[in-house]
């Protein structure tokens, strides 16, 4: 929705209206000079989301240079930049963006810099640089001031809003988007005001204030119904879906979605027509209506491919490949999926690559080319390292000028050592002066007794000038054995932190867990670089099967186990097409087992590590969930009786647990058959799965655990707050009573609320 709504914003900014482009063209024939340059600027503006927006931003720059027009050959690499943002190829947009600061520059036009700054700053967050883009508008919002644009203002003041509510920091979100209403609200624009209430709107509606969210929306759109912004309209009747959706009302989202359609296309954007188009289909696919899915995606498909967006033609072709693994026409989806890839890396947008590589490789396993899954599972983690790494650019430039700042430090701290060492010798040189003196006063006896002085001084020195030549010699050995461990921890640390991103590689994306469980967070806190719990999901038909993890050991140790564990779980579904949990957690028993074993030889011992899990099973539409576990138990919040032991109760709440087997997943001499457990659930119900690191955590004014009672007042205490709250709250509370004690184990805990 906010990457939507930021879309929306863009069109305002950079291209204020579109005119009728056969007039257009048609009078471009009679026109010339400044006239020519004027019409070929309107039809740049038109026709920018277009395939032939590349083509008039071309002839508008041949025009100018003809004429030697400045401020004209500058605009045309700004809608260059905005054509080929348009056709996803983020790199070539951000180059022309970049040339045409150079030049509004040289022309002294800073409001046309400030909007460059604007656009380019949106052009990386497209792509997940955060860091970047916010560089970006903030230079944006300075330039704006200077110049005293206000539009160009409030853009880098909405935006930089947007970053802060893709990072999830809500009290800066907030900020600016209250600074951007003030602003807006100077300018005496009905449709940029009704706008900014939309955005406040979706934020409400975000937070869970329902009610603001409403009343905010109706009054944007009656503004919109004033002025007949037929696009204002559309976009409330996307937000007013987005509502019905998250009620459980499909048919009524999908009405305001088709009326969100009209709208559209009333105002002509056909771009956003393809957007609801594609969005619907995933709707309908997801509550079981494939085949409706799939005719609305296949349009969509085919306005994109018209229009030359190629970005969304990649991401049309992701959702038929979903289609395709849904009906286990694995081949037909990885042929999909492939393509999708194909145009991903021409185009170079490597947000969307991340995820589509990640599919592609899933879909290699699911079709079991495994060397292929393996190959296209590195390109998925070499995508998210290079993003990573680009992110990282500010925090190397913090370092690099601390470490000039160090090393002036360093060379002045060496001068004083310097100079006081060279007082130290003049010292030296006067009392030997002095000596001298009084020896040639002194009797011959006084001569030889300072004869003696001298040989035995010249012996000092020497002996003091081999000290400090061992000295030097130590202190070299020590610091070649310190350059030497640096080194070596440096490897070790890099070799962990490749394995992190390795780890983080098999977790799953939040895109993905978001979808499929929308009401619901994973709070997880590794002890270390790496850790032995993970968290774990996957999708088959109507069922979402997730757990919570906790493998024998943390750190190094433990992960390697948790990479064994979890590629078991995939086998035991994707493999065996097993759905019962209990049937799940048998299966991956005996891999695990099957696994350890197959690494000793005949005298080794058997390895006795394994994985303690809460396994379920969710049916969305049955509103049941099964649960299978290894010695991690599942409670259930709920204002209804169960048939379930209870065990402890507050108001009209009760929380119930269901135990887990006492028996691990590995190799135990007891070992016995897992049991399932099925639980009708009522809207409103929570259930949560969990490790046992966040109630074994010592703390507390007495350094002692904080216990699973503790954890169970705690969880009936935070009910009537969102989910993303109880995870904040969750996080907060165990970091206070740890205080300065030590992580002692990986945390994961998982809450979902039906």
């Amino acid at each position: 929705m906010k990457h939507w709504l930021l879309w929306a914003l863009l069109i305002i900014l950079a291209f204020p209206g579109f005119s009728q482009i056969d007039s257009l063209k048609k009078a471009l024939d009679r026109s010339e000079g400044k006239e020519q340059l004027t019409i070929l600027d309107a039809l740049a503006q038109a026709t920018v989301k277009t395939q032939d927006g590349l083509s008039w931003a071309d002839k508008l720059k041949a025009a100018a240079i003809d004429q030697g027009d400045s401020y004209y050959i500058a605009l045309s690499h700004h809608y260059r930049g905005s054509a080929f943002e348009s056709e996803g190829n983020i790199p070539i947009s951000i180059l022309e963006h970049l040339e045409g600061i150079k030049l509004f520059t040289q022309i002294s036009r800073l409001d046309k810099v400030a909007r460059q700054h604007v656009n380019i700053g949106n052009r990386y967050a497209d792509i997940g640089l955060y860091d970047s883009a916010l560089s970006s508008y903030g230079r944006g919002e300075e330039l704006a001031k200077l110049a005293n644009d206000t539009m160009a203002l409030y853009g880098s003041i909405v935006n930089i809003s947007t970053i802060h509510h893709d990072r999830g920091d809500k009290e800066k979100e907030l900020e600016y988007l209250m600074k951007a209403q003030d602003l807006v609200a100077g300018i005496g624009d009905p449709d940029q005001l009704a706008l900014m209430k939309y955005n406040i709107a979706v934020f409400y509606a975000e937070d869970g204030q329902r009610k603001k969210a409403h009343d905010l929306i109706k009054e944007s759109y009656a503004t919109y119904q004033k002025t007949n912004n037929a696009f204002g309209m559309g976009s409330v009747h996307t937000l007013w879906a987005e509502f019905h959706f998250k009620d459980g009302k499909q048919d009524s989202a999908l009405l305001e979605l088709d009326k969100a359609i009209e709208l559209y296309e009333k105002s002509g954007d056909v771009n956003r027509v393809a957007l609801i188009l594609m969005n619907q289909g995933a709707v309908l696919s997801t509550f079981g209506r494939s085949e409706e899915g799939i005719r609305k995606i296949d349009m969509a498909y085919d306005i994109f491919k018209e229009i030359g967006d190629k970005r969304f033609v990649g991401k049309t072709l992701i959702a038929k490949a979903e289609h395709q693994r849904a009906k286990k026409d694995f081949t037909g989806a990885i042929k999909l999926a492939e393509e999708a890839v194909a145009i991903g890396e021409e185009i170079w947008v490597r947000a969307d690559l991340i995820n589509w590589t990640r599919l592609l490789a899933d879909l290699y396993v699911e079709n079991k080319q495994y060397e292929k899954g393996f190959n296209a599972l590195e390109r998925h983690s070499a995508f998210k390292d290079s993003i990573n790494e680009e992110n990282k650019s500010e925090a190397i430039a913090k370092m690099e000028a601390q470490f000039q700042t160090e090393r002036k430090q360093l060379e002045i701290e060496s001068l004083k050592s310097e100079k006081a060492f060279q007082d130290i010798e003049l010292e030296h040189e006067e009392n030997k002066r002095l000596g001298l003196t009084i020896g040639l006063i002194l009797t011959l006896l006084m001569v030889v007794v300072i004869g003696f002085a001298l040989v035995q001084k010249k012996k000092d020195n020497r002996l003091i000038s081999a000290q400090k030549t061992e000295v030097e010699f130590q202190n070299k050995e020590i610091e070649l054995q310190r350059i030497v461990l640096e080194e070596k921890n440096r490897e070790i640390t890099d070799s962990i932190t490749y394995a992190k991103r390795i780890q983080e590689a098999i977790l799953p994306e939040e895109e993905f867990w978001s979808t499929h469980l929308p009401d619901s967070f994973v709070l997880y806190k590794p002890k270390d670089i790496v850790a032995g719990d993970f968290y774990w999901m996957e999708k088959r038909d109507n069922l979402v099967l997730f757990a919570a993890a906790d493998c024998t050991g943390h750190g190094a140790p433990g992960a390697m186990v948790s990479v064994v564990c979890h590629n078991a779980l995939n086998r035991a579904v994707r493999e065996y097409g097993l759905i019962r949990p209990a049937e799940i957690l048998n299966k991956v028993r005996e891999l695990v087992v099957e696994t350890f074993e197959s690494q000793l030889d005949q005298t080794s011992d058997t390895i006795k590590d394994g994985m303690d899990i809460a396994l379920c099973s969710m049916d969305l539409n049955a509103k049941t969930v099964s649960y299978a576990g290894a010695h991690n138990p599942l409670w259930l919040i709920s204002k209804h009786d169960h048939d379930l032991a209870m065990r402890t109760e507050k108001d009209d709440l009760k929380l119930y647990e269901i135990k887990a087997d006492k028996q691990p997943i590995g190799s135990f001499e007891a070992a016995r058959p897992f049991a399932d457990h099925t639980i009708k659930l009522n809207s409103g119900d929570t259930i949560y799965v969990f490790s046992d690191g966040y109630s074994d955590q010592f703390g507390g004014d007495r350094g002692k655990k904080f216990k699973q009672a503790s954890m169970r007042d705690l969880i009936l205490n935070i009910q009537g707050t969102s989910l993303d709250e109880q995870k904040s709250t969750l996080g907060n509370t165990i970091d206070s009573w740890r205080g300065e004690l030590e992580q002692i184990d990986d945390i994961c805990v998982i809450g979902i609320r039906v």
